[in-house]
């Protein structure tokens, strides 16, 4: 990953490691040459090329608050699913061979966790944050 694509806050993953939910690792502090990383209270610092994005999922749009719709929408369409959290729309695409997630009022694909924290706060100014799942 690239320094400016982070923010204080992001949740990512540091290479070789699998995502689990109980051990989330959120950035602290950004450096030039390298990010330190919080997990469980123990930081460590590591250099961008070891820091890896976590892919969304409508489990983490759920951790984040976002409610999940059943009733459909203007903005729904067959083989996709929305979720909502203060007025703001993140659309579930989920087709064969294709699988996406979209901000719906500002037109964006998202694919990553840090994506999606960054988009939100700069359109709102809210920090998402996710409670581990316990």
């Amino acid at each position: 990953m690239k320094a400016n694509e982070l923010r204080i806050g992001n949740y990512v993953n540091i290479m070789n490691d699998t995502v689990d939910d109980e051990y989330v690792k959120v950035i602290v502090t950004i450096r030039r040459n390298f990010a330190e990383i919080e997990c469980n209270e123990d930081q460590d610092s590591f250099e961008y090329h070891e820091i890896q994005p976590i892919p969304i999922t409508e489990e983490w749009l759920v951790k984040f608050g976002f409610n999940k719709c059943n009733y459909k929408t203007v903005y729904h369409a067959p083989n996709s699913t929305i979720f909502l959290l203060n007025g703001r729309a993140v659309k579930h695409y989920k087709r064969q061979d294709v699988e996406y997630f979209r901000m719906v009022r500002e037109d964006v694909n998202i694919k990553y966790i840090h994506e999606l924290q960054n988009l939100v706060f700069a359109l709102t100014g809210v920090e998402l944050t996710a409670e581990p799942a316990r």
